[in-house]
Parts: structure tokens; C-alpha cells; sequence
């Protein structure tokens, strides 16, 4: 509870805006809460108004866009249909047929920088869609979740530059498998209502399964449709379980910040594992990823709570499916 006193000031402006930020450190990863802002009307003109939303995305009259459906779900693995919107996929197949038609190592790394260029492009184009139908206030925050993702991106190829540097090839696919799956987020984002996500972990109820280790196995369908597992080992099972027993109750924001709390302790083991298995020289850029993927986390949490201020679940859940997602990631490169 606090008091406030209203000001000349605040009268003439019309309104007091309010929001309250929550920080917690997890493992040496420092997380922000922001909550809805709310806004008091000063005078009597603007008691009958509601605040307009930070960010007003167009009407989209078209159900071509991404999207990312879950279709099973265990203890052992989640799996996805991964569907593609037209555009996307245009580029997803351009950038498949250039890597199949590369005849040398050389050539695959060009293409696949190449093909990073592509998603660029397309992630941009979306950014500048987010930057058109933001208030001034949002624009910043749009702006830092961009940036922290070019941090994230930058930081990442560092890495892998020095604990892979004999597998070039592999370590330019890793970022434009990053770049793809930025862009199709984005795209689904940008097109779907908070009541229309079919994303949700809790979609499905939890079956038993087993796994021998943590990956990602995509199967095409066909040109624009995917099957993806995403697979569990014993040790990041037990924390599905783990996952399971917090959401039992449903997947409010405070189950999932909770999720995000004991997935995020795994990932700073992943990292110290990590660390341990490369040379001293190696460790310095693999603690710059930990810290940058963790900023980029927060700030697209912000991003996702001021396109959804009303459905804090659903950011509170990306966020924690970022988590989910760097610990298998890490576990799988053992």
C-alpha cells in the first residue's frame, strides 16, 4: 500500500499512471515482473474513458500466419505441429534449397548465411509492424527487445565460434535455426488474439513416456507443415514432473513464474556443465550467452505483457518455455 498525492500537474495531464516492477534472482539470473499499468483519471472528463492499450496491432482479415500447435504431451517430450504462413514458408524453402544444392563445407556456410539474411529481413519487417502500433512509452520496449535479441544472437555466435570453431557449418545453422524460430513466434504473435494461442503446455493432460536424452527431432510434412519433438532426458524429466506438479491447480502467472524459477536453476547447471567441459579461455563467452539470453527473456517478457496486459499467463508461460527450450538446447550439445 502507498499514498499519492495529486499534483496541479497530474490534473492538467488528465490521469496518474501506476505499475509496480518485481525483480527476484534465480541461479544468478535476475528476472522483472512489471505488472499492468492503471491509469486514475484526475478529472471528471476522463472518468468514463478507458486507457488505450499500449499496443494496437492491425486487424488481420487473413488466417495465413504461423502457428504452433501442441498435439502430445509426457513427462519424456512435447510435440508440435509446426505450421507455416505463406511468406515464411517461401522463405524456409529458399533457404532449405540452397543449403541442399551446396556441394562443399564452404559453400553450406555461405548458404546458410545467406539464409540468416532472409530471416532478417523477414524478422524486421514485423519489428517495424510492432514500432507502427506502439504508444511512445511501448516503443522503448519494443526497441530493447530487439536489441537484446541482436545481443542474444551476437553473444551466441561468439560462443559457439570458440567451443565448435572445427564445425563452422553447424555453427551457422544453430543461429538460423534461431533466426526461423524468432520469426515464426513473431509472426504468430503478431496474429493471434490472447484467447486464440494454441501454444499452451497445458493444452493436453500429461501422459508417461521415456526418452534416452534431451532433443529436437522435426519431420516435414510438407512444404510449409512440420512435426516437432522436443524430447526429455532422465534428469530434465524429473523436472517436467516437477513442472507438472506446480501447474496442477492450472497455469496462472504465478505457477508459471514458478516453472520459469526451477527450469532457470537447471539451466545455470547446463551452463556451469558447460563450462567445465571447455577450456578456461572458453568459459568468459558461455557466461556472456547465460547472461544475454537471460536479458533477452526479460525484455520479451515486457514486450509480451504489453501485448497482452489483460492474460499475464501468457507471457509468464513464454518465459518459461524460453527456459524449457536453452536446457535442452544445452543438454542435447553434451
Amino acid at each position: 500500500m502507498f499514498d499519492y498525492v495529486v499534483t496541479a500537474a497530474d490534473v492538467a495531464a488528465g490521469c496518474v499512471v501506476n505499475c509496480a516492477i518485481a525483480g527476484y534472482d534465480v541461479g544468478g539470473f535476475y528476472r522483472t515482473v512489471r505488472s499492468n499499468e492503471v491509469c486514475s483519471p484526475t478529472n471528471s472528463d476522463l472518468l468514463t474513458e478507458a486507457p488505450l492499450p499500449a499496443i494496437v496491432l492491425p486487424v488481420q482479415s487473413s488466417d495465413d500466419f504461423c502457428v504452433r500447435t501442441l498435439e502430445e504431451r509426457s513427462n519424456a517430450k512435447n510435440v508440435f505441429d509446426l505450421h507455416y504462413c505463406s511468406s515464411h514458408e517461401a522463405t524456409l524453402q529458399a533457404v532449405n534449397a540452397m543449403v541442399a544444392a551446396a556441394q562443399t563445407a564452404e559453400s553450406k556456410v555461405a548458404a546458410w548465411e545467406y539464409g540468416i539474411g532472409l530471416w532478417q529481413s523477414d524478422i524486421a519487417e514485423m519489428y517495424a509492424i510492432l514500432m507502427e502500433s506502439a504508444n511512445s512509452t511501448a516503443k522503448v520496449t519494443v526497441l530493447s527487445e530487439q536489441l537484446r535479441f541482436n545481443a542474444l544472437i551476437a553473444n551466441r555466435k561468439a560462443m559457439l565460434d570458440r567451443i565448435i570453431s572445427d564445425d563452422s557449418e553447424q555453427a551457422v545453422k544453430m543461429l538460423a535455426g534461431i533466426y526461423e524460430a524468432h520469426c515464426h513466434d513473431l509472426c504468430y504473435t503478431l496474429h493471434t488474439a490472447p484467447e486464440a494461442r494454441k501454444d499452451d503446455l497445458l493444452l493436453l493432460p500429461c501422459g508417461d513416456g521415456k526418452e534416452d536424452a534431451c532433443a529436437t527431432n522435426s519431420t516435414c510434412i510438407d512444404p510449409a507443415n512440420y512435426t516437432v519433438d522436443e524430447c526429455f532426458c532422465e534428469s530434465h524429466r524429473t523436472t517436467n514432473i516437477m513442472t507438472e506438479t506446480l501447474l496442477a491447480n492450472g497455469g496462472t502467472e504465478e505457477a508459471w513464474n514458478w516453472v520459469e524459477i526451477i527450469w532457470s536453476t537447471d539451466m545455470t547447471k547446463e551452463y556451469k556443465a558447460l563450462k567445465a567441459r571447455v577450456a578456461m579461455d572458453d568459459a568468459e563467452p558461455i557466461a556472456i550467452d547465460a547472461r544475454t539470453y537471460g536479458e533477452w527473456v526479460e525484455a520479451h517478457r515486457e514486450l509480451l505483457q504489453l501485448l497482452y496486459p489483460e492474460k499475464g499467463e501468457i507471457a509468464a508461460q513464454i518465459s518459461a518455455k524460453a527456459s524449457i527450450d536453452r536446457v535442452r538446447e544445452l543438454c542435447a550439445e553434451k
